[in-house]
């Protein structure tokens, strides 16, 4: 049947082709646009050789109608064309259209093929011709222009260039031509179903160009010597590239200035969308670069890296930007000149000794001055005249290491030896005359000058401990002025106004930046990496600064007061020792990092930062595979999460998946969260954590758990094991009346019983165990005093009975030293200050207790905690900890502060972090609060399980749990009930996730507040009725890399979701509702959060304050194409 149908429809076209044949009977092929490309490709030679009534034109059947199938599909799209007006114009050569109109190719030919600017509407068919040779093959002015159908191929520049708007390409192939399509300054151009093929710089290349789209259309295998694109666009805006594929785009050049690139969009280019595309087969040689989707300069300012054989010591800048200058591990002094792209050797002096720190004087005079500190105790000056440099001025000190001028470059400061004292001078620009700074200044690392019109000047000192101020009265006075933190000082720079200055320094636990007023008062602090801090430098626009470590990490901050923000961070690949701006000139925004040398890596480098920077692009749902270079650098894409949409796109097999795309949104293929997350095949599938493992615990209590020891088959009379007067015991059988036995000793390993309690109220007496491999039932009988176990004893349960302490320290006191495989199971512990005690006062050295399990325990009366291992040294960590199926009544606790300064806890878990306390479990329990539920300080790898929280009535200030300086914690399913402060309380920690937890009740508390923490996960939790749901960085605590998803805020009497003092973070698909005053407060403005799919509703008095107005801020009823960091919040 579909064999007739489609037979008839062919005659039928065939007879409408005849219509449009010449009248003569001939052969002659018109050149009626649509009928003659059918005619002369397909129908007449078949019809030609038929023996229809056309005999006359040709001989006899040559092929059946087989081959003109293949064909028919084209052939029935045309058919409305067939029997037209045949009124195109043909053109058979070079030629200029400046008519409106229709034309079409009659025959192969070379080009250029012009639409003038006079002729709009022009439709041009190729006909299926190529246009070869030539500048260009087709030039498009004229607006509205239709070319399609065929082919350009070996031009010198473009194969298709369009300057015009409103135009359409489909169906075309350009090869072999340095440009296949450019569209310059065109605009709403449609290109569909179009190939680039073999060209050697762009595919496809736009260029001011705005809303073109591009559809279904293909780059394959570009190769060139320089730089080579798929699809490049600069310098404009809107434009769409879906469903495209750029496939094997190469480049044979191996400088660092170089890329091989699939879709480009360049530094000047805003709110292009890349969708549903694909990005394959990328590579580039030597230091060149690969991307596979890439929005970052290409057209502006490129890196430039700097070339030496050793490492860099010391890096600076002349004061209008137009030299640069290094020293060097050989003792070698360079100047560069430096013209924006490259830096070219103007003179290099080799010193006899280390250079430490070099710095150029900031005055704008010719011969400049280099100021220069060396390890053979010498300062030193250097003129430079713009060619060559000379030493000028020299001076003996001691110990020298570090120097800055002042900022009108009439003083130097140097640190060193004077007088026998550590401490710094002022020289004045020849070395000639110097003063000393009064009284000793051990340590001094960091120097600078705060700028300023006119003397008196302030001068900032960072040693080992503190950061301190010195007054300056030229010509011969220096007073201090003022002192801050007792941290170590790694770098310290003021800003180019003078209003703030910057300090890197280490807080014993982390290395921070800090932002302080000129009186030294902080502002803010963000940590920064894990290694040492070695330099900061301010950009001359007072907001920008540059921060650099050891791990070759380079942190581009921007500063707001009162809000520091990481925007960037670059990687070196090994340690900056020096990073410098310009102070001023055209180069401002070239921040340069020199630092060690290492295999495969530049020993300096000089970013543009700023240029580079874009925003606004949605790139969604795209692909990205086997994008390489010689450097295993290619990055699948490379766009800043930021400042644009990424969302949906999967990147395989690259040699890096993403650059500069926030991990939040990165996941395996496992672990994806719908539209929000890219997939990263080189991330785990794993499934959700859950982070302790008690495994080994379990297996090194086998041998007491598994043999089953039970009363009736193994336990001895405790009077065959145990020291005792044989007198206490009853002699008489069916006596009423025990007597209660003294203090015991089991020294010896073996099951035992109690068939008496030991020790009254009255008359406390102890249990001590000596000996490992011991179990004890208490068989349902009490010890009133104190159950010990020694130092080094193992393998130990104790069970069934009571543990009643009046005036002793603890209930159950476990040395810590050495102790193993300790269980406690179903005991009642009522008394005393702590319930169970692990730990000695007075170590040096730190003792790990491993293993200790307590299970179906009852904890009551206790005035200082129910379990603790709180010494004065904090050196008993415990190495797996074990609480489950507990009731721990903490409302007896003794309000206030204990001798720590910090509040009591039920669960106190204390330690100096090294080590920490490692290995927690707490599951199914329930603690009774009147402070703290669970207090947790220095702990990794913790999980709280199934455990709730309630508070007593009156209590002042109780938690649920709180977390320092942990690390690697699982809060799941946990309910903080009536917690006067603060439910969940998480600070100076990281990798913390928090699931089905919810904080109930207690207007005056903070359902889950987080402060200094990195790395949070928030995922169905739950604040009602509290006074913030959820706070964020508040009191001016950083907060980096947090998810927030999934949770609900309601009913609370100030904010449902409050944000300060944020780095990067994500909200989705939370709910505000009900809540006194904002449903989501950010004060930050906006710059660091993203919110996706949030509810916001009937917050505030009238109901209608759901988001605060701050300028900037993110969470609004914008849609998706709205704003990328808009993601369809509603606003009800």
């Amino acid at each position: 049947m579909k064999k007739e149908i489609r037979a008839s429809r062919v005659w039928g076209l065939l007879m409408g082709l005849s219509l449009c044949l010449p009248a003569d009977g001939t052969c002659e092929t018109p050149c009626t646009l649509g009928a003659r490309e059918i005619s002369v490709d397909y129908i007449v030679p078949a019809l030609c050789a038929s023996t229809s009534t056309l005999d006359s034109c040709c001989a006899t059947i040559a092929q059946d109608f087989r081959d003109t199938w293949t064909v028919l599909q084209r052939i029935e799209s045309k058919a409305d064309e067939l029997c037209s007006p045949c009124n195109a114009t043909p053109i058979t050569g070079p030629y200029t259209i400046s008519n409106s109109g229709i034309y079409c190719l009659a025959n192969d030919c070379t080009g250029p093929i012009t639409i003038a600017t006079t002729a709009p509407n022009v439709t041009l068919d190729l006909n299926n011709h190529t246009i070869s040779g030539g500048t260009n093959g087709v030039v498009i002015t004229g607006d509205n222009a239709w070319v399609k159908n065929g082919t350009v191929r070996d031009t010198s520049a473009h194969g298709i260039t369009i300057t015009a708007a409103g135009c359409v390409l489909d169906t075309l192939d350009v090869l072999g031509s340095p440009t296949g399509f450019l569209l310059q300054n065109a605009s709403a151009t449609q290109i569909t179903n179009c190939r680039a093929l073999e060209n050697t710089f762009a595919g496809f290349s736009l260029i001011a160009g705005t809303t073109n789209n591009l559809t279904n259309c293909q780059a394959v295998n570009q190769a060139g010597t320089s730089s080579v694109y798929g699809f490049v666009a600069n310098s404009g805006q809107g434009n769409i590239f879906q469903e495209c594929q750029a496939i094997g785009a190469q480049t044979v050049a191996t400088g660092a200035d170089y890329i091989a690139g699939g879709f480009v969009l360049g530094d000047t280019e805003f709110f292009d969308t890349i969708i549903n595309c694909k990005a394959s087969t990328i590579h580039a040689g030597g230091l060149a670069q690969a991307y596979g989707i890439l929005a970052g300069a290409v057209t502006g300012p490129q890196d430039i890296f700097i070339a030496n054989n050793t490492s860099l010591i010391s890096i600076d800048w002349s004061p209008d930007g137009e030299f640069f200058a290094y020293a060097d591990a050989n003792n070698t002094l360079k100047v560069f000149s430096f013209d924006g792209t490259t830096l070219t050797l103007q003179d290099s002096q080799t010193l006899a000794s280390a250079i430490t720190k070099i710095a150029w004087q900031p005055a704008n005079t010719i011969p400049y001055l280099i100021a220069v500190a060396s390890g053979n105790n010498t300062v030193s000056t250097y003129t430079f005249n713009g060619t060559i440099l000379a030493l000028a001025n020299t001076d003996s000190v001691p110990q020298i290491t570090t120097l800055a001028w002042s900022a009108d470059g009439d003083y130097i400061a140097v640190n060193g030896i004077f007088s026998d004292t550590p401490t710094f001078a002022v020289y004045d620009s020849t070395l000639s005359s110097s003063i000393i700074a009064p009284g000793s200044i051990p340590s001094i690392n960091t120097i600078s000058w705060q700028p300023g019109p006119t003397p008196p000047y302030t001068i900032a000192v960072g040693t080992n401990n503190a950061v301190q101020t010195y007054t300056f009265t030229p010509p011969g006075s220096i007073s201090f002025t003022g002192s801050s933190f007792s941290n170590i000082i790694r770098s310290i720079s003021w800003s180019p106004n003078g209003n703030y200055l910057a300090v890197a320094q280490n807080d014993n636990i982390n290395e921070q930046l800090s932002i302080m007023s000129p009186t030294l008062s902080p502002i803010t602090t963000l940590q920064f990496g894990t290694t040492q801090l070695t330099q900061v430098a301010w950009a001359s626009d007072n907001t920008t600064l540059a921060l650099s470590n050891q791990a070759g990490e380079i942190g581009i901050f921007s500063f707001a007061n009162p809000t520091l923000t990481l925007d960037e961070t670059k990687t070196r690949g090994a340690q900056v020792n020096s990073v410098a701006w310009p102070y001023s000139g055209l180069y401002t925004d070239y921040l340069a990092v020199g630092g060690v040398q290492a295999p495969d890596t530049y020993v300096g480098q000089i970013y543009t930062v700023g240029e580079a920077e874009l925003a606004n692009h949605k790139i969604i749902n795209n692909l990205t595979t086997n994008v390489t270079t010689a450097s295993i650098s290619g990055v699948g894409i490379k766009v800043n999460s930021a400042k644009n949409y990424v969302a949906h796109n999967t990147a395989c097999g690259n040699d890096i998946n993403y650059a500069l795309v926030n991990p939040l949104f990165l996941g395996s293929q496992a672990n994806a969260l719908g539209a929000v997350t890219n997939i990263d095949c080189s991330l785990p599938n794993i499934p959700e954590p859950e982070v302790v493992d008690f495994s080994t615990t379990y297996s090194m209590l086998a041998t007491v758990t598994n043999e089953n020891w039970s009363i009736e088959s193994k336990a001895e009379v405790i009077s065959s094991k145990i020291d005792f007067i044989a007198s206490q015991y009853p002699i008489e059988q069916g006596t009423t009346v025990r007597t209660p036995l003294a203090s015991q000793l089991v020294k010896q390993p073996g099951s035992y019983f109690l068939r008496e309690n030991i020790g009254t109220a009255v008359s406390p007496a102890d249990l001590t165990i000596s000996s490992s491999f011991v179990t004890i039932d208490l068989n349902g009988f009490t010890v009133q005093g104190t159950i010990v176990i020694d130092p080094a004893v193992q393998n130990v349960i104790i069970k069934k009975g009571s543990v009643a302490t009046t005036n002793a320290l603890a209930s159950i006191a476990i040395a810590g030293i050495d102790n193993a495989n300790i269980q406690l199971d179903d005991l009642v512990i009522t008394g005393t200050a702590y319930g169970v005690f692990v730990g000695t006062e007075g170590l040096s050295v730190a003792s790990t207790t491993t293993n200790l399990l307590i299970t179906n325990c009852t904890f009551s009366g206790q005035t200082e905690s129910c379990i603790t291992n709180q010494t004065t040294e904090m050196l008993n960590p415990i190495n797996g900890l074990q609480i489950a199926n507990c009731y721990c009544d903490a409302s007896s606790l003794t309000p206030g502060v204990n001798t720590f300064f910090l509040p009591r806890s039920a669960l106190y878990l204390l330690a100096n972090g090294n080590p920490p306390n490692t290995n927690l479990e707490i599951r199914d329990s329930t603690f009774i609060v009147d402070e703290t539920g669970c207090y947790f300080e220095y702990c990794e790898n913790c999980a709280i399980h199934n455990c709730s929280f309630k508070s007593i009535d009156g209590a002042s200030d109780s938690i649920a749990t709180h977390c320092n300086g942990c690390n690697q914690v699982v809060i799941k399913n946990g309910t903080a009930e009536n917690m006067s402060r603060t439910g969940f309380l998480l600070i100076q920690s990281s990798d913390i996730t928090l699931r089905e937890c919810q904080a109930l009740g207690a207007a005056t508390s903070t359902g889950f507040y987080l402060s200094s923490v990195n790395g949070i996960t928030l995922d169905r939790c739950t604040a009602l009725s509290c006074f913030d749901g959820f706070s964020l960085g508040l009191n001016g605590g950083p907060v980096n890399a947090f998810t927030i998803k999934n949770c609900i805020a309601s009913k609370n009497s100030n904010n449902g979701f409050f944000s300060n003092t944020i780095q990067q973070g994500l909200i989705k698909g939370c709910k505000a509702e009900g809540n006194g005053n904002y449903g989501f407060e950010d004060v930050s403005g906006g710059t660091t959060v993203t919110y996706v799919n949030n509810i916001s509703r009937g917050n505030g008095i009238s109901g209608t304050t759901n988001y605060q107005p701050f300028p900037g801020d993110p969470f609004n009823a914008a849609s998706l194409i709205d704003g990328p960091l808009y993601w369809q919040n509603v606003v009800q």
